[in-house]
């Protein structure tokens, strides 16, 4: 049953990074060059500890012990790509000023012992995110109501 499990949510988990959160990394990196070392951890160690995740648990149902060696590597790339992630929350904090991606990467660090604090750290990054939205939408919408006048505003 727990290999089932992690079968159905390494398939949703990577739904989820390829549909959203890879792409998003990815568009960071290229607006701005501090994102790029983030982005490189992220996307090697949860695309592919994802997919080492998917196979051990595939040949768990079929090996049982002999997968283990899959389950240890794809571990290791998962922890690689989540300090990507606490690197990220922090470097974002630097970037954008807001304080949620630091008390996020903090829950982060702290959710390596304690599961349930990584995912608080997931739901402030996500309300740090909208800010960030928020924010940049409203200055993206004032530079396009301003009217052109040949001098600087």
């Amino acid at each position: 049953m727990g290999a089932v499990a992690s079968i159905i949510g390494a398939v949703i988990a990577l739904l989820g990074l390829y549909s959203m959160f890879l792409p998003g990394v990815k568009k960071l990196s290229e607006l701005n060059p501090v994102f790029k070392t983030s982005k490189d951890m992220i996307r090697f160690g949860y695309y592919y500890g994802m997919i080492l995740l998917l196979i051990s648990a595939v040949t768990l149902l079929v090996l049982g012990e002999a997968s283990i060696a899959f389950l240890i590597l794809a571990t290791i790339l998962l922890f690689i790509g989540y300090i990507g992630l606490i690197v990220l929350s922090f470097k974002l904090e630097k970037v954008e000023g807001e304080s949620l991606y630091m008390v996020a990467g903090v829950l982060f660090i702290v959710g390596i012992f304690v599961d349930i604090l990584a995912l608080l750290g997931w739901m402030i990054l996500y309300v740090a995110v909208g800010s960030s939205i928020r924010k940049h939408s409203v200055v993206q919408l004032q530079t396009q109501v301003t009217p052109s006048t040949g001098l600087p505003v």
